[in-house]
């Protein structure tokens, strides 16, 4: 069987190496692709989101084509992931969907995760096969020491104005007894997400990628972190640190008692971190 494994962005591909791993002990023809980073150039509007996605449909169909590939996997929500399982459904190419059974309704990524599962002919639902992140790598203790990490996407709604009341609480927090050094992560290729970038250089904040191993090695070692991101209710609950979960952009999905709701309202977080 010749399995092609397809992935649109830094996380995913970190979730996705070590299942790229595994099949290649029994598969020697599984395979990963990964989307050309000039697809997203223009995908920080929602019309330069379109343009992105009609990019990857352009381009994906001969790489797909090249070789007589018997199934494709795709994980997740992603506006990428969609065009993708977009081609290989009308290739003819049987999808099999990683962790389309979650729900995160503030995000334009419920829909496209509904459509990539209707395209799908195999489901792996986070509820019965556990989710990717799951699988931990190695945590490096020598790595970077901060107090938090700051991680914030756009989302469906008034997510600008959260996110100046987030920074609002971050130059509180800086001023406050418990203030300390935290590290920013960059933003998606979502629409907004280069405006987010640019807010943080603004206030001379450079804002960082790592790999999947580095970051959670920095995230292990951090007191908190705080923003609207997924590995606040995934991998920080397992890493057992503290998450302040920002507004609605994860509504829906499961959390565990060490995710916090603090709504971007520095009179609520200040306080529950000090």
């Amino acid at each position: 069987m010749h399995i092609v494994i397809i992935s649109g962005s830094r996380s995913e591909y970190g979730l996705l190496q070590p299942l790229l791993v595994e099949l290649r002990k029994g598969d020697p023809w599984a395979e990963l692709i990964r989307l050309d980073e000039e697809c997203f150039a223009n995908s920080d509007t929602r019309e330069g989101t379109c343009s992105s996605m009609g990019l990857v449909m352009m381009k994906l169909p001969r790489l797909l084509t090249e070789v007589k590939y018997d199934k494709v996997v795709v994980l997740g929500d992603r506006f990428e992931i969609l065009s993708a399982a977009c081609c290989a459904y009308t290739l003819g190419i049987p999808i099999s969907h990683i962790e389309g059974g979650d729900t995160t309704l503030g995000s334009l990524d419920e829909g496209y995760r509904r459509a990539i599962r209707c395209l799908a002919s195999e489901h792996y639902d986070v509820e019965k096969f556990g989710s990717l992140a799951c699988v931990m790598p190695e945590i490096r203790y020598n790595a970077e020491q901060y107090e938090f990490v700051f991680c914030y996407h756009p989302w469906n709604g008034d997510w600008r104005k959260e996110f100046s009341r987030l920074l609002d609480w971050y130059m509180c927090y800086q001023l406050s007894p418990q203030g300390g050094k935290g590290v920013f992560i960059t933003a998606n290729k979502d629409a907004g997400g280069k405006w987010i970038n640019s807010q943080y250089e603004k206030l001379g904040i450079e804002p960082r990628g790592f790999d999947r191993q580095t970051y959670l090695s920095i995230l292990a070692k951090a007191r908190f972190i705080v923003g609207n991101s997924s590995s606040g209710l995934i991998e920080a609950p397992m890493l057992k640190v503290p998450t302040f979960n920002v507004g609605d952009r994860q509504k829906g999905r499961l959390r565990g008692p060490s995710v916090y709701e603090g709504y971007g309202d520095p009179d609520i977080i200040l306080p529950a971190i000090t």
